[in-house]
């Protein structure tokens, strides 16, 4: 995962989630692989933190299983942190609490033009998480907008490399509804999964003072 972020925070983390609705509340789906010696699932994964680094290289993987039936609002949730690494025995409970910092929002909906895709994404960051954030201007184009609030005028500023393994969802071409379905009814009945693949390779923090662009 690449990322260019306008914000001074050196101590940068990158938790991500997997979740079926883009309305208020909704909580994150428990289907996550977790790590070795955890839960087989959990309903999140964050990257590792390097401390003060403005320039952080971080890499891993995050795997997540995907339901039979994927629609338009299954989407992957990346959410940024800042970190505050210096906690002392005689430090405050007041800044205790203020050890994760809230920086920003990406997100990826699963489905484009109805199929998957194994690609590099370039996507840009949000300030503020509002409902219907995953608003499509040509499909919501009589629903009103929400409120984002973008960051550097949203410029494509996060860059992340997704794999699909599915036998269910086709990369190159749409099936027939009536094999897909059939596909769907028969991984459903004898447990078939498939795999999402979300590869985290590195995160860059510029030093620019400002925040938010509307």
């Amino acid at each position: 995962m690449k990322c260019l972020l306008s914000f001074q925070a050196r101590n940068v983390a990158v938790c991500v989630q997997f979740r079926d609705s883009d309305q208020e509340g909704t909580a994150p789906l428990k289907c996550i692989y977790g790590k070795p010696g955890e839960t087989l699932f959990t309903t999140s994964a964050c990257a590792a933190v390097l401390h003060h680094n403005q320039n952080p290289e971080i890499y891993g993987e995050v795997n997540i299983e995907l339901p039979v039936h994927v629609h338009e609002k299954h989407h992957i949730l990346f959410t940024f942190y800042h970190i505050s690494c210096e906690i002392s025995t005689k430090t405050s409970t007041k800044k205790r609490e203020g050890v994760q910092s809230l920086v920003g929002y990406s997100w990826a909906p699963l489905l484009k033009d109805g199929r998957m895709q194994s690609i590099e994404l370039q996507l840009p960051v949000s300030a503020t998480l509002p409902p219907g954030y995953l608003y499509d201007k040509i499909q919501d184009a009589k629903k009103p907008a929400p409120d984002i609030k973008w960051v550097e005028n949203s410029k494509p500023l996060f860059k992340v490399k997704t794999n699909v393994a599915s036998t269910i969802y086709p990369q190159v071409c749409l099936l027939p509804s009536n094999i897909k379905t059939t596909c769907e009814s028969y991984c459903n009945k004898h447990h078939k999964t498939s795999v999402f693949c979300i590869s985290l390779s590195r995160i860059c923090t510029s030093t620019s003072s400002s925040s938010t662009a509307s």
